[in-house]
C-alpha cells in the first residue's frame, strides 16, 4: 500500500470539499471539523484499497495526522459520521509557582472554559452515565476486590484511583494519551462527583445484599464508632439517617438485600416479558390495535354473521323461485322476479368470497393454541412484576437514605479523637 500516493488522494478530496472542513471551528483555532459527506468521501475513496472497516479508520487517522502534521497529543475524534480534530498541543498548560509539573495543578494546568466546551461536544448524557458507570465499577473491581484495599487506603486515594480510571477509559475511547485528556479526567470527576459517588454506593450495598465478604469488610467500617490506628482514637465517618441516628451494617443488609433482589428480579421479569411479545408478535403483530385473540373472535363473529345472511338470502331465492313457477303471475311479474332473483344471487357470492377472505384470515387452531399459552405466561409475569414494585416502593425510602448515608461516608475521611 502506497502510503504517500494515498496521502496526495485524500488531500486532493479536501480541496475538493473545502466548504465541508471547517478549520477554527465554533471560533477556535484549536478546532477543525470535517463534515459527515467529506468523511463518507474519504473513506469510499480508502475502501477501494482498504476492505476491513477496523484498518480502514485506522489508516484514515494516520493519514489526516500527517496532512494535518498533528502532534502525538492532539485528538482526532470520529463520532456519528464526523471527524473533530482538537489540537491539545496548541492549548496553554498553566504550572502553578512550585510546582514540579502540571500535573500536580488543577486540570492538569488547562482552562476549565477549554475542558467545558470538549465536554458539552462529545459528552451527552447517557454516555456520561456510561463512564461513570464503567469507572465505579472498574473501582470496585480492581481495588476493592482484587487487590483487596482497605479503608485507609481508601481514603487516601480513592481520588487519585478513579481520575486515573477515568483517564485510562478517555485514552480508549479517543484512541490518544496526552496531557489535555488527564486534565479532562479530573474536570469529568469534578462536575460528576456525586453522581460517581452514588455509583459506587449502588454497587457496593449490591455487593453486600449477594453476600460479597470484602464489601462486607469494607463497609463494616463506617458501622464502628471509634477505631484505634496505632494506639490513636478515630471516628470513621459515619452512616447517618435524616433523623440522626446511625446506620449499622446488621440493619442495612436485611433492607439493601430486599431492594436490591426485587430490583434484579423487576429486571429479569422485564427480559422476560420482552421475550414473550416479541414471541407472541411473531405470531401476530397487533401494532397497538387489537389483540391475536380479539381479532380472531371478531373473525369468528363476522364469518357466523355472513353465514346467516347467506342462509336468509338462499331461502329469499327459493321463495321467489317457487312464486315465479306460479302459472297465475303475468309475464312481467315473473321478468321482475327473474330480476331480483339474479340481484340477490349476486350479493350472495359477495357475501360467500367476503366470508372466504376472513376464513384465509383465520388462524390456525395450534396457533391460537400457542399464542394462548404465550399470553397466559404475559400476564403473570405482568402481575408478579406489579408485585415485585410494590415490595419495591415500601423499601425505597429506608434504601435510598441508606445510599445517600454512604455516599457521605465514601467522600469523607475518618477524624482523630483528642
Amino acid at each position: 500500500m502506497d502510503f504517500e500516493k494515498l496521502q496526495s488522494e485524500l488531500e486532493r478530496i479536501l480541496q475538493k470539499h473545502t466548504s465541508l472542513l471547517h478549520k477554527n471551528y465554533n471560533g477556535k483555532k484549536d478546532q477543525i471539523l470535517l463534515e459527515a459527506p467529506l468523511v463518507q468521501a474519504l473513506k469510499e475513496h480508502l475502501n477501494k484499497h482498504i476492505e476491513d472497516d477496523n484498518l480502514l479508520n485506522a489508516t484514515l487517522k494516520t493519514l489526516l495526522r500527517e496532512i494535518f502534521d498533528l502532534q502525538e497529543e492532539d485528538l482526532l475524534i470520529f463520532k456519528n459520521g464526523i471527524i473533530f480534530i482538537k489540537l491539545a498541543s496548541t492549548l496553554p498548560q498553566k504550572i502553578q509557582n512550585g510546582r514540579k509539573d502540571a500535573s500536580e495543578t488543577r486540570f492538569n494546568g488547562y482552562d476549565e472554559k477549554e475542558l467545558i466546551a470538549f465536554y458539552n461536544q462529545f459528552f451527552t448524557p447517557k454516555e456520561s452515565l456510561s463512564l461513570i458507570k464503567s469507572a465505579a465499577n472498574e473501582f470496585v473491581q480492581t481495588h476493592l476486590l482484587q487487590n483487596g484495599m482497605g479503608n485507609e487506603e481508601y481514603e487516601k486515594k480513592v481520588f487519585a484511583y478513579l481520575k486515573e480510571i477515568i483517564y485510562n477509559i478517555l485514552t480508549q475511547k479517543f484512541d490518544n494519551e496526552d496531557e489535555f485528556l488527564k486534565g479532562f479526567a479530573g474536570y469529568f470527576l469534578r462536575i460528576n462527583f456525586e453522581k460517581v459517588f452514588r455509583e459506587l454506593a449502588e454497587i457496593l450495598l449490591e455487593k453486600i445484599a449477594f453476600g460479597e465478604q470484602k464489601i462486607v469488610n469494607f463497609l463494616e467500617y463506617y458501622s464502628h464508632e471509634v477505631i484505634i490506628i496505632n494506639g490513636e482514637k478515630y471516628t470513621p465517618p459515619p452512616l447517618m439517617n435524616p433523623q440522626g441516628f446511625r446506620w449499622k451494617l446488621t440493619s442495612i443488609r436485611p433492607i439493601v438485600r430486599i431492594y436490591v433482589t426485587n430490583l434484579q428480579h423487576i429486571r429479569e421479569i422485564r427480559t422476560k416479558i420482552a421475550e414473550l411479545k416479541a414471541k407472541m408478535d411473531a405470531l401476530y403483530k397487533s401494532n397497538g390495535s387489537i389483540s391475536l385473540l380479539k381479532r380472531q373472535r371478531m373473525l369468528q363473529e363476522s364469518i357466523e354473521k355472513i353465514e346467516k345472511e347467506i342462509r336468509q338470502k338462499l331461502s329469499l331465492i327459493e321463495r321467489l323461485y317457487d312464486e315465479m313457477l306460479s302459472q297465475k303471475l303475468s309475464k312481467e311479474k315473473k321478468k321482475e322476479l327473474k330480476k331480483t332473483i339474479e340481484l340477490e344471487k349476486n350479493e350472495t357470492e359477495k357475501l360467500k368470497t367476503q366470508m372466504q377472505q376472513y376464513q384465509k384470515a383465520l388462524l390456525p387452531s395450534t396457533t391460537i393454541m400457542q399464542y394462548k399459552k404465550l399470553y397466559k405466561e404475559y400476564e403473570d409475569f405482568n402481575r408478579e412484576l406489579k408485585n415485585k414494585f410494590k415490595i419495591l416502593e415500601q423499601n425505597r425510602k429506608n434504601y435510598e437514605e441508606i445510599r445517600a448515608a454512604l455516599v457521605k461516608a465514601l467522600i469523607q475521611k475518618k477524624k482523630k479523637i483528642g
